[in-house]
Formats: C-alpha cells, sequence, structure tokens
C-alpha cells in the first residue's frame, strides 16, 4: 500500500492561498509551513494542516518521503536559508 500523498507548503503567502484548496481538492494532504502565526492561521488555510514551526523543524518532524512534495513560497532569507 502506497503511503497518501501529500504536499509542504512553506510561506503562507498570497499564492499560497490558491495552491492550497486546489492541492487539497485533487487528494493531496496538504501542511502549510510558516512560523508567522498571522499568516499560517485557520483563516486563511482552512481545513489543512498548519505548522508554526521554522520550515526545518516542520519538514523533519513531517517526515518527508518520496510521494511527499516540497513547494517553497517564501521569498524571505529568513526562512529560505
Amino acid at each position: 500500500f502506497n503511503t497518501p500523498r501529500r504536499i509542504a507548503v512553506v510561506g503562507a503567502v498570497h499564492i499560497a492561498q490558491e495552491l492550497v484548496p486546489m492541492a487539497a481538492h485533487v487528494g493531496f494532504d496538504v501542511t502549510v509551513i510558516d512560523p508567522r502565526q498571522a499568516f499560517a492561521s485557520p483563516e486563511r488555510f482552512p481545513g489543512v494542516s498548519l505548522s508554526t514551526d521554522w520550515p526545518d523543524a516542520a519538514l523533519r518532524a513531517l517526515d518527508i518521503d518520496p510521494r511527499t512534495a516540497v513547494v517553497t513560497l517564501t521569498h524571505d532569507p529568513k526562512l529560505d536559508d
């Protein structure tokens, strides 16, 4: 049996607000990662998992595998590096 298809979106930005519902609609288990709680909020991303950990810690906790896509959208050196 395969593990579920997952997508980790790093950066709770405007592009993510469009991408996340589409990914969830086609069956991905979606996690939005952004330590900025004002951006990674249930109001902006209803019905998906949210992590306000720093991306390195969040991705380790997510335990990514070959069926996990990682999309980085932050454009912020504090988060990207």
